[in-house]
């Protein structure tokens, strides 16, 4: 029994301590601000994409002579990219948004009269673990779960935010910089497609003038059908990309942070839960 009480008295302090401790919201409010600088970029990056491919589709683009044809192809080949990208938008801009909210519920968790209330509440339970009469009596049976309910709201914002920027950090930064960078280079791509309005009428050439022109033709339809390769290459890189900007952004603001909670959750009541049960039944 008395070993009980120590390791009891124990996890009380050492749980109360780091729920109240500064440095602890300190380094959650900075590693909250780095996820939503870098969704930010990303949501940026996937915009000026979009904005490009917007503006190139409505163009008539010179790349065979008189520019026949080239403006579906061009919008065929950049339509999924597009679509991708806008759907994307939608979901960096759930992203930042949920990336907002922690850092409010941070703000909010770290209040003083909330801090006070905490401290307030460890005191009394330590001293229900101390003083069996106390411990048996059933008007203060709230004590121990109004204090497992604070320490989880104390601690789980900013463990959640370090230990989803430190998941991010090992695994999925390398991916979102690769990838960024990739749509950052199809963008350029895009946006250094040549605009130009279309030729002349060639139906009132002569034979001969075809003749002459026919090498010529010929060359642009051949750089055509490269560039047009080239770019449907690279448009199918981007959009495997933005499925991998998918992945890092779902993972980052909902799996890894709800898989956390959880975890913090389990861990809250193994550490405080049972050992807050007096022999003979619950608090």
């Amino acid at each position: 029994m008395l070993r009980r009480r120590i390791l009891l008295t124990l996890a009380i302090a050492a749980t109360t301590l780091l729920a109240l401790w500064p440095p602890l919201y300190a380094a959650g409010e900075a590693r909250l601000d780095a996820m939503a600088g870098r969704a930010l970029a990303t949501f940026a990056a996937t915009r000026a994409l979009n904005g490009v491919i917007s503006v190139v589709q409505g163009t008539e683009v010179a790349l065979q002579p008189a520019g026949v044809g080239v403006t579906l192809s061009v919008g065929e080949l950049l339509d999924p990219l597009n679509d991708l990208v806008e759907r994307f938008s939608w979901l960096m801009l759930a992203a930042t948004a949920a990336l907002g909210v922690q850092a409010v519920l941070l703000d909010a968790a770290s209040a003083p009269a909330l801090s006070l209330a905490l401290a307030l509440l460890a005191a009394l339970c330590t001293l229900r673990t101390w003083w069996p009469l106390l411990g048996r009596s059933d008007g203060n049976a709230w004590l121990p779960r109004l204090l497992i309910l604070l320490l989880f709201v104390r601690l789980c914002v900013p463990l959640t935010a370090l230990g989803a920027h430190a998941f991010s950090e090992r695994w999925l930064e390398p991916r979102r910089e690769a990838a960024v960078a990739v749509l950052e280079t199809t963008r350029e791509a895009i946006d250094r497609i040549e605009t130009a309005p279309p030729t002349g009428d060639r139906s009132e050439e002569g034979w001969i003038d075809s003749l002459r022109r026919y090498p010529d033709d010929q060359r642009e339809r051949l750089d055509l059908d490269a560039r047009l390769k080239a770019l449907g290459d690279r448009i199918d890189l981007a959009s495997e990309r933005v499925i991998d900007l998918v992945v890092v952004f779902l993972l980052q603001t909902l799996l890894v942070p709800l898989a956390l909670v959880w975890l913090l959750w389990r861990l809250t009541l193994a550490l405080l839960g049972d050992a807050m049960r007096p022999q003979g039944g619950m608090p």
